[in-house]
């Protein structure tokens, strides 16, 4: 989703979903809205034949179509490189917004390889230093290798140096559903996965602060979906039913 208000309208990416805009939900101004109530434009997609994207949203509430697959934007990487996505925004997977529900212009929107992966953003986690930990199914950020976890700072530039080669399955599904901090700076990441950098750990995996493994090696036999710190307690919810 991508909001450009004005006074009177608010255009939105209508790109992404594969369902018709008239079921879809959008945040306009901090509020919950769907899109007939909302005196806006909504955009889908095409492809390369002028026919309408298979991910992109259709029907009625559907104000306009404009091309959205392989479309060539200027890139991160250098004065001279380019990158290409599919959608008719570039804020694939994440953005932020401003309290006034507007864009945060200030932060690299977007990088996720979603929408016709079918991968998705499910965690995101604000360290106290600005910094900020995603995780999801995603494969890669930016054009880079990073599976289902990455580290990127206040502006959404990526930290390279923490996370090594993410997680992984032994039938290629990998996904973070959960991140958590301690006080001590300690990394707790729950969610569905079997290695974590090339280490064994079973769909939990706590680290320290600079993404090394920490000592504690708990693991669960199933899909740890929710971890939540208070106080000195720890509490893991999922659909396991033993440690592993």
């Amino acid at each position: 989703m991508s909001v450009a208000a004005s006074p009177s309208t608010t255009a939105l990416a209508a790109a992404a979903a594969s369902e018709s805009v008239c079921h879809s939900w959008y945040v306009a101004v901090a509020f919950v809205l769907p899109i007939e109530l909302i005196n806006g434009v909504s955009v889908g997609a095409t492809d390369r034949t002028d026919r309408v994207a298979y991910f992109s949203n259709y029907g009625p509430c559907v104000t306009i179509y404009a091309p959205g697959v392989e479309i060539v934007s200027a890139s991160y990487l250098g004065n001279s490189s380019y990158l290409s996505y599919n959608g008719t925004t570039g804020c694939n997977g994440l953005v932020r917004l401003l309290s006034t529900g507007l864009i945060d212009l200030g932060f690299t929107q977007g990088g996720f390889d979603i929408g016709s992966n079918q991968y998705s953003i499910r965690a995101i986690h604000v360290l106290p230093s600005g910094d900020i930990l995603v995780g999801g199914d995603f494969t890669t950020y930016k054009g880079n290798t990073r599976n289902g976890i990455v580290k990127i700072d206040s502006t959404g530039t990526v930290d390279y140096n923490i996370f090594g080669t993410g997680v992984a399955d032994i039938i290629n599904v990998r996904r973070i559903y959960d991140i958590a901090t301690l006080a001590t700076g300690e990394i707790l990441i729950g969610g569905f996965f079997q290695t974590f950098n090339g280490e064994t750990r079973n769909n939990f995996v706590k680290l320290n602060a600079d993404g090394t493994f920490h000592t504690d090696t708990i693991g669960f036999n199933d899909v740890v979906r929710k971890i939540l710190v208070k106080g000195s307690f720890i509490y893991i919810g999922g659909q396991f039913t033993s440690t592993a």
